[in-house]
């Protein structure tokens, strides 16, 4: 008796210290994994053991998690596994089932199993990225500061950012000004969107984008520059975007077909002047390369060259300083990617934002 007692005291000894004997909370739902064969079929599939770190939010009236992940997206349901609270954020291991496609295009995340719910710290959040595509359209792809932000439930949003933390905004604002080219005869019209207080000025905003002061100041946050409206008769674009290409971004970025460049970190800026006047050998670029590149460029424009991962869908987005960068999503695991894109932008748009 006296060594089972001691056998107890010492595995709650363990437990305490090591927290390795939690109990794993079961739904007791079948795990499903079947590919539907059918154009408006269902699909299930299921993660097992994964540990992902998560955004509560409150949803009409149930609390949902997002996973902050740059290749996870969609709505996680506890299945009343764990306790969550709307505007913390978490760390949990867990098992889930998604069940994908029908003819309603669903997609429905529901846990299996829980094996460790804890809270997470802000340092933490974004160590694996974040995904920034269509599901959230509250989020921020700014290259350097990522964020997802989410209507708070009582008015304004909140924003999760991987610079700042979370921060509360009361509104999300257009702030439109002209801009003057030295290349083009009339202004074009530039747009910040920008999460902010009602006490912000629209010009404070443009003098600090302008400027690129945003790293010395928490008053607003830089989104975006993009025209929500009708793709189709043009009234749906990037003002940024607008002013820096000869078109919509897919007409100014191409993937260049090379397994020389693939570094992530890789960020190349060549003038137009020294595209139109130099050989391969002088720009100090692979003669297939230059060759790609040279095949697109048209004069008065500047090229950049990037490296990275680069699927069938790429874009533009830029960093606090007006750089701009493309980035691409994964959509299957399966999908092939390049390893480098040239961009090219407008001469007089660096002039003002210099990208080199």
């Amino acid at each position: 008796m006296i060594k089972k007692l001691i056998s107890v005291i010492f595995l709650v000894a363990v437990c305490a210290s090591f927290g390795s004997c939690r109990l794993v909370k079961k739904s007791g739902k079948p795990y499903m994994n079947k590919k539907s064969n059918a154009a408006d079929g269902i699909s299930y599939w299921t993660e097992e053991n994964e540990t992902d770190h998560f955004i509560a939010i409150k949803r009409e009236e149930e609390t949902l998690l997002v996973p902050v992940n740059e290749e996870k997206y969609g709505y996680y349901k506890t299945d009343g596994l764990c306790k969550v609270k709307p505007g913390e954020i978490y760390t949990i291991t867990y098992d889930a089932q998604h069940v994908t496609g029908g003819i309603d295009g669903r997609n429905n995340i529901y846990f299996l199993a829980v094996y460790k719910c804890e809270n997470c710290s802000y340092d933490e959040l974004f160590e694996n990225g974040c995904y920034t595509g269509f599901l959230y359209p509250l989020s921020g792809s700014l290259k350097g500061g990522s964020f997802l932000a989410f209507e708070g439930e009582d008015g304004g949003y909140d924003v999760y950012g991987e610079s700042f933390g979370k921060r509360h905004y009361e509104e999300r604002r257009e702030v439109r000004f002209p801009l003057e080219f030295s290349d083009v005869e009339s202004p074009i019209e530039m747009q910040f969107n920008v999460y902010c207080n009602s006490d912000v000025t629209d010009d404070f905003i443009i003098d600090t984008v302008m400027q690129r002061k945003l790293d010395e100041q928490d008053s607003f946050v830089f989104i975006d520059a993009n025209h929500p409206g009708d793709y189709n008769d043009g009234t749906d674009y990037d003002s940024i975007e607008k002013a820096a290409f000869p078109g919509y971004d897919f007409n100014s970025i191409h993937r260049i077909h090379t397994d020389k460049i693939s570094d992530e970190d890789y960020r190349e800026f060549i003038t137009g002047e020294d595209l139109s006047s130099k050989t391969a050998e002088e720009l100090g670029l692979d003669k297939e390369i230059y060759d790609e590149i040279m095949s697109y460029w048209t004069p008065g424009y500047d090229a950049i060259l990037q490296g990275g991962k680069f699927y069938d869908n790429y874009y533009a987005t830029y960093d606090k300083d007006l750089k701009i960068y493309a980035f691409s999503h994964k959509w299957d695991v399966n999908t092939k990617y390049s390893t480098c894109v040239v961009i090219f932008v407008r001469s007089g748009f660096n002039e003002i934002f210099p990208q080199d």
